[in-house]
Protein backbone atom coordinates (compact mmCIF):
# COMPACT_ATOMS: atom_id res chain seq x y z
CA UNK A 1 0.00 0.00 0.00
CA UNK A 2 0.96 3.63 -0.27
CA UNK A 3 2.67 4.51 2.98
CA UNK A 4 2.10 7.75 4.84
CA UNK A 5 5.44 8.98 3.49
CA UNK A 6 4.27 8.14 -0.05
CA UNK A 7 1.03 10.08 0.27
CA UNK A 8 2.89 13.00 1.88
CA UNK A 9 5.32 13.09 -1.07
CA UNK A 10 2.42 12.97 -3.53
CA UNK A 11 0.77 15.85 -1.66
CA UNK A 12 4.06 17.71 -2.05
CA UNK A 13 3.94 17.09 -5.80
CA UNK A 14 0.33 18.29 -5.88
CA UNK A 15 1.37 21.44 -3.99
CA UNK A 16 4.13 22.24 -6.48
CA UNK A 17 1.63 21.80 -9.30
CA UNK A 18 -0.78 24.09 -7.46
CA UNK A 19 1.83 26.86 -7.24
CA UNK A 20 2.68 26.50 -10.93
CA UNK A 21 -1.01 26.57 -11.83
CA UNK A 22 -1.79 29.72 -9.89
CA UNK A 23 1.34 31.58 -10.96
CA UNK A 24 1.04 30.91 -14.69
CA UNK A 25 -2.45 29.74 -15.70
CA UNK A 26 -3.26 33.30 -16.79
CA UNK A 27 -0.87 35.34 -18.91
CA UNK A 28 -0.88 38.37 -16.62
CA UNK A 29 2.08 40.08 -18.28
CA UNK A 30 4.33 39.46 -15.29
CA UNK A 31 6.33 36.52 -16.70
CA UNK A 32 8.14 35.75 -19.94
CA UNK A 33 6.63 32.85 -21.83
CA UNK A 34 8.22 30.45 -24.29
CA UNK A 35 6.54 30.00 -27.66
CA UNK A 36 6.65 26.52 -29.21
CA UNK A 37 5.24 25.42 -32.56
CA UNK A 38 4.55 29.05 -33.34
CA UNK A 39 1.47 29.78 -31.23
CA UNK A 40 1.67 27.58 -28.11
CA UNK A 41 2.75 29.37 -24.92
CA UNK A 42 4.64 26.68 -23.00
CA UNK A 43 4.63 28.29 -19.52
CA UNK A 44 0.98 29.31 -19.69
CA UNK A 45 -0.01 25.88 -21.01
CA UNK A 46 1.95 24.17 -18.22
CA UNK A 47 0.17 26.35 -15.67
CA UNK A 48 -3.19 25.26 -17.04
CA UNK A 49 -2.24 21.58 -17.12
CA UNK A 50 -1.23 21.75 -13.46
CA UNK A 51 -4.91 22.27 -12.60
CA UNK A 52 -4.71 18.47 -12.27
CA UNK A 53 -3.41 19.15 -8.75
CA UNK A 54 -6.99 19.49 -7.46
CA UNK A 55 -7.94 16.01 -8.65
CA UNK A 56 -4.71 14.66 -7.16
CA UNK A 57 -5.41 16.23 -3.76
CA UNK A 58 -8.97 14.83 -3.78
CA UNK A 59 -7.75 11.41 -4.94
CA UNK A 60 -5.29 11.25 -2.03
CA UNK A 61 -8.02 12.34 0.39
CA UNK A 62 -10.21 9.45 -0.74
CA UNK A 63 -7.31 7.02 -0.42
CA UNK A 64 -6.35 8.33 3.02
CA UNK A 65 -9.89 8.13 4.39
CA UNK A 66 -10.29 4.60 3.06
CA UNK A 67 -7.09 3.62 4.89
CA UNK A 68 -8.30 5.27 8.10
CA UNK A 69 -11.86 3.94 7.98
CA UNK A 70 -12.00 0.49 6.32
CA UNK A 71 -15.28 -0.38 4.61
CA UNK A 72 -16.10 -3.23 7.02
CA UNK A 73 -15.78 -0.96 10.08
CA UNK A 74 -18.81 0.90 11.37
CA UNK A 75 -18.22 4.64 11.35
CA UNK A 76 -19.33 6.60 14.39
CA UNK A 77 -20.77 9.63 12.62
CA UNK A 78 -20.36 12.22 15.38
CA UNK A 79 -16.81 11.12 16.13
CA UNK A 80 -15.92 11.06 12.42
CA UNK A 81 -17.24 14.54 11.65
CA UNK A 82 -15.80 16.00 14.87
CA UNK A 83 -12.31 14.71 14.05
CA UNK A 84 -12.40 15.58 10.33
CA UNK A 85 -13.82 19.08 10.66
CA UNK A 86 -11.65 19.94 13.65
CA UNK A 87 -8.60 19.13 11.56
CA UNK A 88 -10.06 21.00 8.59
CA UNK A 89 -10.89 24.24 10.40
CA UNK A 90 -8.12 24.82 12.95
CA UNK A 91 -5.57 25.85 10.32
CA UNK A 92 -8.21 27.62 8.26
CA UNK A 93 -9.31 29.90 11.08
CA UNK A 94 -5.75 30.54 12.23
CA UNK A 95 -4.76 31.69 8.74
CA UNK A 96 -7.92 33.80 8.57
CA UNK A 97 -6.81 35.58 11.75
CA UNK A 98 -3.21 36.00 10.55
CA UNK A 99 -3.71 37.02 6.92
CA UNK A 100 -7.13 38.62 6.37
CA UNK A 101 -6.55 41.65 8.66
CA UNK A 102 -3.31 42.37 6.77
CA UNK A 103 -5.25 42.27 3.52
CA UNK A 104 -7.83 44.71 4.88
CA UNK A 105 -5.40 47.18 6.45
CA UNK A 106 -2.45 47.17 4.06
CA UNK A 107 -3.78 45.81 0.74
CA UNK A 108 -7.17 47.53 0.75
CA UNK A 109 -9.12 44.30 0.21
CA UNK A 110 -12.10 45.13 2.40
CA UNK A 111 -15.19 43.07 3.12
CA UNK A 112 -17.26 45.57 1.12
CA UNK A 113 -15.02 45.00 -1.88
CA UNK A 114 -15.15 41.21 -1.55
CA UNK A 115 -18.74 40.53 -0.50
CA UNK A 116 -20.65 43.55 -1.79
CA UNK A 117 -24.12 43.25 -0.31
CA UNK A 118 -25.17 40.95 2.56
CA UNK A 119 -21.76 41.15 4.23
CA UNK A 120 -22.74 39.37 7.51
CA UNK A 121 -24.22 36.33 5.77
CA UNK A 122 -21.42 35.99 3.23
CA UNK A 123 -18.80 36.56 5.91
CA UNK A 124 -20.20 33.70 8.03
CA UNK A 125 -20.37 31.38 5.01
CA UNK A 126 -16.79 32.30 4.11
CA UNK A 127 -15.52 31.70 7.65
CA UNK A 128 -17.22 28.30 7.52
CA UNK A 129 -15.51 27.64 4.18
CA UNK A 130 -18.75 26.96 2.32
CA UNK A 131 -19.42 30.20 0.44
CA UNK A 132 -18.72 28.47 -2.88
CA UNK A 133 -21.85 26.36 -2.31
CA UNK A 134 -23.75 29.55 -3.20
CA UNK A 135 -21.78 29.97 -6.41
CA UNK A 136 -19.58 32.77 -5.06
CA UNK A 137 -15.92 33.07 -4.11
CA UNK A 138 -14.88 34.48 -0.76
CA UNK A 139 -12.02 36.55 0.58
CA UNK A 140 -9.47 34.15 -0.89
CA UNK A 141 -10.77 32.58 -4.14
CA UNK A 142 -8.54 29.52 -3.60
CA UNK A 143 -10.66 28.60 -0.58
CA UNK A 144 -13.46 27.37 -2.87
CA UNK A 145 -11.84 23.97 -2.30
CA UNK A 146 -13.24 23.93 1.25
CA UNK A 147 -16.77 23.67 -0.15
CA UNK A 148 -15.63 20.69 -2.23
CA UNK A 149 -13.93 18.79 0.58
CA UNK A 150 -16.76 19.58 3.04
CA UNK A 151 -19.34 17.90 0.79
CA UNK A 152 -17.05 14.93 0.20
CA UNK A 153 -16.55 14.48 3.95
CA UNK A 154 -20.31 14.58 4.46
CA UNK A 155 -20.77 11.94 1.75
CA UNK A 156 -17.97 9.68 2.97
CA UNK A 157 -20.01 7.60 5.48
CA UNK A 158 -22.54 6.92 2.71
CA UNK A 159 -19.72 5.95 0.34
CA UNK A 160 -18.37 3.41 2.85
CA UNK A 161 -21.82 1.86 3.17
CA UNK A 162 -22.34 1.78 -0.59
CA UNK A 163 -18.90 0.30 -1.23
CA UNK A 164 -20.01 -2.98 0.34
CA UNK A 165 -22.57 -3.66 -2.39
CA UNK A 166 -21.65 -4.18 -6.03
CA UNK A 167 -24.77 -2.49 -7.43
CA UNK A 168 -24.29 0.57 -5.21
CA UNK A 169 -20.62 0.82 -6.21
CA UNK A 170 -21.68 0.87 -9.85
CA UNK A 171 -24.37 3.46 -9.08
CA UNK A 172 -21.90 5.75 -7.29
CA UNK A 173 -19.52 5.76 -10.24
CA UNK A 174 -22.44 6.25 -12.64
CA UNK A 175 -23.54 9.32 -10.69
CA UNK A 176 -19.98 10.70 -10.57
CA UNK A 177 -19.63 10.31 -14.36
CA UNK A 178 -23.05 11.88 -14.92
CA UNK A 179 -21.98 14.92 -12.88
CA UNK A 180 -19.06 15.41 -15.28
CA UNK A 181 -20.80 14.99 -18.62
CA UNK A 182 -24.45 16.02 -18.22
CA UNK A 183 -25.20 19.67 -19.18
CA UNK A 184 -26.86 20.93 -16.02
CA UNK A 185 -25.95 23.45 -13.35
CA UNK A 186 -26.85 23.00 -9.68
CA UNK A 187 -24.97 25.59 -7.67
CA UNK A 188 -24.34 23.65 -4.47
CA UNK A 189 -23.16 20.58 -6.42
CA UNK A 190 -20.69 22.48 -8.61
CA UNK A 191 -17.77 22.26 -6.10
CA UNK A 192 -17.74 18.44 -6.40
CA UNK A 193 -18.96 18.16 -9.99
CA UNK A 194 -15.57 17.13 -11.38
CA UNK A 195 -14.09 15.74 -8.17
CA UNK A 196 -16.51 13.19 -6.74
CA UNK A 197 -15.12 10.73 -9.27
CA UNK A 198 -11.54 11.50 -8.11
CA UNK A 199 -12.55 10.90 -4.48
CA UNK A 200 -14.17 7.57 -5.38
CA UNK A 201 -11.15 6.56 -7.46
CA UNK A 202 -8.82 7.17 -4.51
CA UNK A 203 -11.15 5.32 -2.14
CA UNK A 204 -11.45 2.24 -4.34
CA UNK A 205 -7.75 2.22 -5.23
CA UNK A 206 -7.06 1.56 -1.55
CA UNK A 207 -9.47 -1.38 -1.62
CA UNK A 208 -7.77 -2.78 -4.75
CA UNK A 209 -4.42 -2.17 -3.05
CA UNK A 210 -5.39 -4.62 -0.33
CA UNK A 211 -6.08 -7.41 -2.78
CA UNK A 212 -3.55 -10.09 -3.69
CA UNK A 213 -2.25 -10.19 -7.25
CA UNK A 214 -3.92 -13.20 -8.83
CA UNK A 215 -2.92 -14.63 -12.21
CA UNK A 216 -5.54 -14.05 -14.94
CA UNK A 217 -7.87 -17.02 -15.48
CA UNK A 218 -8.21 -16.45 -19.22
CA UNK A 219 -6.64 -14.70 -22.19
CA UNK A 220 -9.62 -12.40 -22.62
CA UNK A 221 -8.38 -8.78 -23.11
CA UNK A 222 -10.64 -7.52 -20.31
CA UNK A 223 -9.20 -10.04 -17.86
CA UNK A 224 -5.63 -9.28 -18.94
CA UNK A 225 -6.20 -5.52 -18.60
CA UNK A 226 -7.68 -5.96 -15.12
CA UNK A 227 -4.63 -8.00 -14.10
CA UNK A 228 -2.23 -5.34 -15.42
CA UNK A 229 -4.13 -2.62 -13.54
CA UNK A 230 -4.04 -4.67 -10.33
CA UNK A 231 -0.28 -5.10 -10.68
CA UNK A 232 0.06 -1.39 -11.39
CA UNK A 233 -1.78 -0.52 -8.18
CA UNK A 234 0.49 -2.90 -6.28
CA UNK A 235 3.65 -1.47 -7.90
CA UNK A 236 4.49 -4.60 -9.87
CA UNK A 237 4.59 -3.37 -13.48
CA UNK A 238 7.25 -4.62 -15.87
CA UNK A 239 9.77 -2.27 -17.48
CA UNK A 240 7.82 -2.16 -20.74
CA UNK A 241 4.57 -1.47 -18.89
CA UNK A 242 6.21 1.40 -17.01
CA UNK A 243 7.28 2.97 -20.32
CA UNK A 244 3.73 2.61 -21.65
CA UNK A 245 2.33 4.12 -18.43
CA UNK A 246 4.57 7.20 -18.66
CA UNK A 247 3.85 7.58 -22.38
CA UNK A 248 0.08 7.54 -21.79
CA UNK A 249 0.43 9.98 -18.87
CA UNK A 250 2.45 12.54 -20.84
CA UNK A 251 0.21 12.14 -23.88
CA UNK A 252 -2.95 12.82 -21.86
CA UNK A 253 -1.38 15.86 -20.21
CA UNK A 254 -0.29 17.20 -23.62
CA UNK A 255 -3.71 16.78 -25.26
CA UNK A 256 -5.77 17.63 -22.17
CA UNK A 257 -6.99 20.87 -23.73
CA UNK A 258 -8.35 19.00 -26.75
CA UNK A 259 -10.30 16.44 -24.71
CA UNK A 260 -14.02 16.89 -24.01
CA UNK A 261 -14.80 17.40 -20.32
CA UNK A 262 -11.11 18.12 -19.62
CA UNK A 263 -11.65 18.49 -15.87
CA UNK A 264 -13.21 15.03 -15.85
CA UNK A 265 -10.04 13.60 -17.39
CA UNK A 266 -8.02 15.12 -14.53
CA UNK A 267 -9.05 12.15 -12.39
CA UNK A 268 -7.54 9.72 -14.89
CA UNK A 269 -4.36 11.80 -15.06
CA UNK A 270 -4.17 11.91 -11.25
CA UNK A 271 -4.57 8.13 -11.12
CA UNK A 272 -1.76 7.68 -13.64
CA UNK A 273 0.47 10.04 -11.61
CA UNK A 274 -0.09 7.89 -8.52
CA UNK A 275 0.56 4.69 -10.48
CA UNK A 276 3.74 6.19 -11.95
CA UNK A 277 4.97 7.14 -8.47
CA UNK A 278 4.05 3.66 -7.23
CA UNK A 279 6.00 1.85 -9.93
CA UNK A 280 8.93 4.21 -10.56
CA UNK A 281 10.81 5.02 -7.37
CA UNK A 282 12.15 8.60 -7.46
CA UNK A 283 15.63 9.36 -6.08
CA UNK A 284 15.75 9.74 -2.31
CA UNK A 285 16.60 13.45 -2.52
CA UNK A 286 13.47 14.12 -4.57
CA UNK A 287 11.18 12.11 -2.30
CA UNK A 288 12.56 13.96 0.74
CA UNK A 289 11.96 17.32 -0.90
CA UNK A 290 8.44 16.32 -1.95
CA UNK A 291 7.84 15.03 1.57
CA UNK A 292 8.91 18.39 3.02
CA UNK A 293 6.53 20.21 0.68
CA UNK A 294 3.78 17.70 1.48
CA UNK A 295 4.05 18.34 5.21
CA UNK A 296 3.43 22.03 4.57
CA UNK A 297 0.96 21.57 1.69
CA UNK A 298 -2.18 22.35 3.71
CA UNK A 299 -0.79 25.58 5.16
CA UNK A 300 0.65 26.77 1.86
CA UNK A 301 -2.56 25.98 0.01
CA UNK A 302 -4.38 28.24 2.45
CA UNK A 303 -2.13 31.31 2.33
CA UNK A 304 -0.01 31.33 -0.86
CA UNK A 305 -2.61 33.33 -2.81
CA UNK A 306 -2.16 36.23 -0.38
CA UNK A 307 1.53 36.42 -1.31
CA UNK A 308 1.63 36.17 -5.09
CA UNK A 309 -1.70 37.92 -5.75
CA UNK A 310 -2.39 40.38 -2.95
CA UNK A 311 0.58 41.27 -0.74
CA UNK A 312 3.85 41.08 -2.68
CA UNK A 313 3.20 40.25 -6.36
CA UNK A 314 5.97 42.62 -7.47
CA UNK A 315 8.49 40.71 -5.37
CA UNK A 316 7.25 37.27 -6.47
CA UNK A 317 7.32 38.15 -10.17
CA UNK A 318 10.36 40.47 -10.04
CA UNK A 319 12.57 38.35 -12.32
CA UNK A 320 9.97 37.57 -15.02
CA UNK A 321 11.72 34.20 -15.31
CA UNK A 322 9.14 31.42 -14.65
CA UNK A 323 11.59 29.15 -12.83
CA UNK A 324 12.85 31.95 -10.56
CA UNK A 325 9.27 33.12 -9.96
CA UNK A 326 8.27 29.63 -8.84
CA UNK A 327 11.33 29.26 -6.58
CA UNK A 328 10.76 32.73 -5.10
CA UNK A 329 7.20 31.90 -4.08
CA UNK A 330 8.26 28.57 -2.61
CA UNK A 331 11.12 30.21 -0.67
CA UNK A 332 8.61 32.59 0.90
CA UNK A 333 5.99 29.90 1.57
CA UNK A 334 8.03 27.25 3.40
CA UNK A 335 9.37 29.47 6.24
CA UNK A 336 5.96 31.11 6.70
CA UNK A 337 4.33 27.69 6.96
CA UNK A 338 6.95 26.66 9.51
CA UNK A 339 6.14 29.75 11.61
CA UNK A 340 2.42 29.02 11.37
CA UNK A 341 3.05 25.52 12.70
CA UNK A 342 5.06 26.99 15.57
CA UNK A 343 2.27 29.44 16.41
CA UNK A 344 -0.31 26.65 16.30
CA UNK A 345 1.88 24.53 18.55
CA UNK A 346 2.29 27.35 21.09
CA UNK A 347 -1.46 28.06 21.12
CA UNK A 348 -2.27 24.39 21.54
CA UNK A 349 0.26 24.10 24.40
CA UNK A 350 -1.16 27.18 26.16
CA UNK A 351 -4.75 26.01 25.76
CA UNK A 352 -3.79 22.57 27.09
CA UNK A 353 -2.05 24.12 30.14
CA UNK A 354 -5.02 26.41 30.79
CA UNK A 355 -7.39 23.43 30.66
CA UNK A 356 -5.07 21.44 32.94
CA UNK A 357 -4.92 24.25 35.52
CA UNK A 358 -8.70 24.55 35.60
CA UNK A 359 -9.01 20.80 36.05
CA UNK A 360 -6.67 20.95 39.04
Amino acid sequence: MLSKDDTTALKGLALLMLLIHHLFYIQNGRFDDIAIYGNISLVNMTGQICKVCVALFVFLSGYGLAATYPAHCKIKFIEFFKKRFKKLYINYWLIWILFVPIGIIFAGRTFEQVYGHDIPIKFILDVMGIINLTGEYGYNPTWWFYSCITILYLLFPLITLGSQHRLLRFLMFLISIALVILPFHITFIEPIRYYLIAFLAGYFMYIIDLQDITPPHSDHPKTQLKHIFQRGVNGKLSKTEKIVLLSVLFFLMAVRFKLPYALGFDTLIALLIVLAYRNITPPTSITRFLGLCGKHSFNIFLFHTFLYYLYIPDIIYWSRNPIIIFITLLVFCLPISYLINRIRGILRFNIYNLYKQKAI
